[in-house]
């Protein structure tokens, strides 16, 4: 029986993908690195430590002689944080999909690999964070997505078996981590990746949450 339902944040709460490839080409620009849309599926649903540390070790060695991944990682963060509190929206039917299961009396819950800070910006602009009866980000885990501890985590904290858990995903990493945590997941992949065969692992798999229904917060 269902008792909790898990959101990912980027891709799912908010549409900062996009944000999060600006920023990257931005900065690696400085460092001789052009990073494409293209390029930067490569990490998406990545932690940011991950990130930033595997396209500097593909920058040009002379340009980063003197900054470190960290560094990168901490420009990276602070970009997006800005986009997001400038411009950072919603996605579609994110707040119906959070009153849906609320109704049905199911915990609600957040697991995200991105930095708490980035979390804790999303949580207060949009005055969501009195919604979540538990949000973990993996910044300080061991390993983040798609390793399942964060998710594992989170039902912990919301004291709800995983197997009980419905986990929504955007991203093949996220996705990943959901069915290794053994919970029941559903994607809402980006238009661009709708047909990605590999989103056939998921349990359902809807184009947008306006499309989330009380027959899928009725899984067994």
């Amino acid at each position: 029986m269902l008792q909790a339902v898990i959101f990912d944040m980027d891709g799912v709460i908010i549409d900062s993908e996009p944000m999060w490839q600006l920023a990257e080409a931005q900065v690696f620009a400085q460092y001789g690195l052009d990073i494409t849309p293209v390029l930067s599926q490569q990490t998406r649903g990545w932690r940011t430590d991950a990130v930033a540390q595997y396209w500097f070790e593909r920058c040009d060695p002379d340009l980063v002689t003197h900054t470190s991944p960290e560094f990168i990682e901490q420009q990276l963060v602070a970009q997006v944080i800005h986009m997001i509190r400038e411009q950072g929206q919603l996605l579609p039917g994110l707040r119906a999909a959070i009153v849906l299961a609320l109704s049905h009396q199911l915990k609600i819950g957040l697991a995200t690999s991105s930095p708490v800070q980035l979390m804790e910006t999303v949580l207060e602009k949009f005055e969501l964070a009195s919604l979540f009866h538990a949000t973990c980000s993996a910044e300080f885990l061991p390993y983040g997505k798609p390793h399942p501890q964060v998710y594992l985590n989170v039902a912990q904290a919301l004291q709800v078996d995983p197997t009980c858990c419905l986990a929504i995903e955007d991203s093949i990493v996220g996705m990943t981590a959901a069915k290794a945590a053994q919970m029941t997941c559903l994607v809402v992949p980006e238009v661009a990746h709708q047909d990605d065969p590999r989103y056939a692992l998921a349990d359902i798999k809807l184009n947008n949450l306006t499309e989330l229904t009380t027959s899928h917060l009725e899984l067994k």
